[in-house]
């Protein structure tokens, strides 16, 4: 596999039971791009996320990511990734800024850098002048970009999501991801770019 790409898939497969939830899928996903994995529900597009992030592994085939292998280098996947599940995980009653801190000790961030990361996501995400308030008041599309901000915490990673196709928007607002002052969320469309980093989202 071609090390410079930032997501290779080859040959992937997963059985689950008598259940072939992935047949033999194979894609390349270039530095810099926005990629979409479309399908039906039961296609298996959640299973791919889930062996991309190596907490399953494939049946046959494997994948490699930041040009490292889900097989081989699970922790270094880890670390080279973030991932937003479907389900937005959060802590309600805490803070934007709580919720970013709390997990930015999670990934071993402390001091200095660990509030430089937390006021650059709060800045890419749109909520710098939200921070101070309770998550459980935020819109979807706010908590949306919340959980990004905290995917995106502990380094400038490939960035996985996994959900129905309007609660990723990145370009323009939808029923899952708002628009916000100052051309939020497209910049973080541009930081995505901007660090090579990639969004691919089913």
């Amino acid at each position: 596999m071609n090390d410079d790409k930032a997501i290779q898939v080859q040959d992937l497969h997963k059985n689950l039971s008598d259940v072939y939830a992935v047949q033999g899928v194979s894609f390349d996903v270039q530095a810099g791009e926005v990629f979409s994995l479309l399908g039906p529900n039961g296609a298996g597009k959640s299973t791919i996320i889930t062996m991309l992030s190596c907490l399953l592994e494939p049946t046959q085939g494997d994948a490699r990511v930041s040009g490292h292998s889900i097989l081989g280098e699970p922790m270094a996947v880890k670390e080279a990734i973030g991932v937003v599940p479907q389900e937005i995980a959060l802590y309600e009653d805490l803070s934007a800024r709580e919720n970013l801190t709390f997990w930015g000790k999670m990934y071993g961030l402390r001091g200095a850098p660990l509030h430089r990361r937390v006021d650059e996501m709060l800045e890419v995400t749109g909520l710098t002048e939200r921070q101070k308030g309770r998550v459980r008041k935020f819109s979807g599309g706010m908590k949306r970009r919340l959980n990004i901000g905290i995917a995106l915490l502990h380094t400038d990673a490939d960035c996985l999501g996994d959900g129905r196709l309007s609660e990723h928007r990145d370009a323009r607002p939808g029923p899952g991801f708002s628009a916000a002052p100052g051309g939020h969320p497209a910049g973080l469309r541009r930081r995505f770019l901007w660090t090579g980093s990639v969004a691919l989202r089913i």
